[in-house]
Protein backbone atom coordinates (compact mmCIF):
# COMPACT_ATOMS: atom_id res chain seq x y z
CA UNK A 1 0.00 0.00 0.00
CA UNK A 2 1.49 3.28 -1.34
CA UNK A 3 0.81 6.33 1.73
CA UNK A 4 -0.86 9.44 0.56
CA UNK A 5 1.27 11.85 -1.18
CA UNK A 6 3.48 14.39 0.69
CA UNK A 7 3.50 18.04 -0.78
CA UNK A 8 6.35 19.95 0.92
CA UNK A 9 7.88 20.72 3.76
CA UNK A 10 6.25 23.02 6.18
CA UNK A 11 8.76 23.67 9.15
CA UNK A 12 11.24 22.49 11.31
CA UNK A 13 11.22 23.06 14.72
CA UNK A 14 13.85 22.98 17.22
CA UNK A 15 14.54 22.73 20.85
CA UNK A 16 16.46 25.51 22.43
CA UNK A 17 17.75 25.96 26.25
CA UNK A 18 18.00 30.36 26.22
CA UNK A 19 15.31 31.55 23.81
CA UNK A 20 16.50 34.95 24.31
CA UNK A 21 20.22 33.73 22.92
CA UNK A 22 18.53 31.91 20.13
CA UNK A 23 16.15 34.57 19.34
CA UNK A 24 19.22 36.76 18.57
CA UNK A 25 21.44 34.32 17.10
CA UNK A 26 18.31 33.68 14.54
CA UNK A 27 17.29 36.76 13.79
CA UNK A 28 20.87 39.32 13.82
CA UNK A 29 23.44 36.27 12.76
CA UNK A 30 21.82 34.35 10.52
CA UNK A 31 19.20 37.04 9.41
CA UNK A 32 16.13 35.26 9.56
CA UNK A 33 12.84 37.35 9.63
CA UNK A 34 10.52 36.68 12.90
CA UNK A 35 7.37 35.84 12.09
CA UNK A 36 3.84 36.69 14.29
CA UNK A 37 3.17 33.15 15.84
CA UNK A 38 -0.01 33.02 18.42
CA UNK A 39 0.18 34.42 21.99
CA UNK A 40 -0.81 31.11 22.85
CA UNK A 41 2.12 29.65 21.13
CA UNK A 42 4.52 32.71 22.92
CA UNK A 43 3.62 32.09 26.69
CA UNK A 44 4.45 28.57 26.12
CA UNK A 45 8.32 29.31 24.59
CA UNK A 46 7.09 28.57 21.05
CA UNK A 47 9.04 31.38 18.27
CA UNK A 48 8.51 31.38 14.40
CA UNK A 49 10.72 32.26 11.36
CA UNK A 50 10.35 32.66 8.12
CA UNK A 51 12.54 30.67 5.77
CA UNK A 52 11.91 30.57 2.06
CA UNK A 53 9.38 29.05 -0.03
CA UNK A 54 6.81 29.57 2.87
CA UNK A 55 8.88 27.10 5.51
CA UNK A 56 9.73 27.86 9.19
CA UNK A 57 11.82 27.41 11.53
CA UNK A 58 10.07 26.95 15.18
CA UNK A 59 12.00 27.48 18.01
CA UNK A 60 10.74 25.87 20.95
CA UNK A 61 12.50 26.80 24.91
CA UNK A 62 13.54 23.77 26.62
CA UNK A 63 16.14 24.53 29.58
CA UNK A 64 16.98 20.58 29.62
CA UNK A 65 17.50 20.63 26.18
CA UNK A 66 20.90 17.89 25.00
CA UNK A 67 21.55 18.80 21.62
CA UNK A 68 22.95 15.74 19.59
CA UNK A 69 26.27 15.06 17.87
CA UNK A 70 25.26 15.17 14.14
CA UNK A 71 21.56 16.24 14.06
CA UNK A 72 21.11 19.06 11.88
CA UNK A 73 19.30 20.87 9.56
CA UNK A 74 20.94 22.84 6.40
CA UNK A 75 19.86 25.78 4.40
CA UNK A 76 20.75 26.12 0.81
CA UNK A 77 22.83 29.06 0.29
CA UNK A 78 24.77 30.90 -3.08
CA UNK A 79 27.76 31.94 -1.19
CA UNK A 80 29.57 29.47 1.48
CA UNK A 81 32.88 31.32 1.58
CA UNK A 82 30.61 34.96 2.45
CA UNK A 83 28.88 32.89 5.16
CA UNK A 84 32.22 31.32 6.47
CA UNK A 85 33.15 34.94 6.79
CA UNK A 86 30.40 35.88 8.34
CA UNK A 87 30.16 33.63 10.86
CA UNK A 88 33.14 33.90 11.72
CA UNK A 89 33.14 37.45 12.11
CA UNK A 90 30.23 36.95 14.88
CA UNK A 91 32.20 34.43 16.97
CA UNK A 92 31.02 31.49 15.53
CA UNK A 93 33.49 28.67 15.78
CA UNK A 94 33.37 26.92 12.13
CA UNK A 95 32.61 23.17 11.61
CA UNK A 96 34.17 21.46 9.01
CA UNK A 97 32.02 18.29 7.64
CA UNK A 98 32.28 14.63 8.63
CA UNK A 99 31.23 13.38 5.19
CA UNK A 100 32.69 15.13 2.10
CA UNK A 101 30.03 15.06 -0.41
CA UNK A 102 31.44 15.43 -4.50
CA UNK A 103 28.83 17.83 -5.44
CA UNK A 104 28.38 20.30 -2.31
CA UNK A 105 30.32 22.98 -0.72
CA UNK A 106 29.58 23.27 3.45
CA UNK A 107 29.75 24.94 6.55
CA UNK A 108 28.20 23.88 10.08
CA UNK A 109 27.90 26.15 13.21
CA UNK A 110 26.23 25.62 16.59
CA UNK A 111 23.67 28.15 17.48
CA UNK A 112 23.61 28.92 21.47
CA UNK A 113 22.14 25.93 22.40
CA UNK A 114 24.27 23.63 20.85
CA UNK A 115 21.99 22.76 17.89
CA UNK A 116 24.17 22.08 14.61
CA UNK A 117 23.41 23.96 11.65
CA UNK A 118 24.70 23.79 7.58
CA UNK A 119 25.13 25.87 5.06
CA UNK A 120 25.45 24.01 1.93
CA UNK A 121 25.93 25.24 -1.63
CA UNK A 122 25.97 22.42 -4.31
CA UNK A 123 27.63 22.70 -7.36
Amino acid sequence: MNPPKIESLNHVAIEVQDLNKALHFYREIVGLRELTCPPDAISKGIRWFELPEGRMLHLIENLNVKPTERAHFALTVSDVSAWRAHLALCGNELIEPKVNLYDAERVFVRDPSGNLLEFVRWL
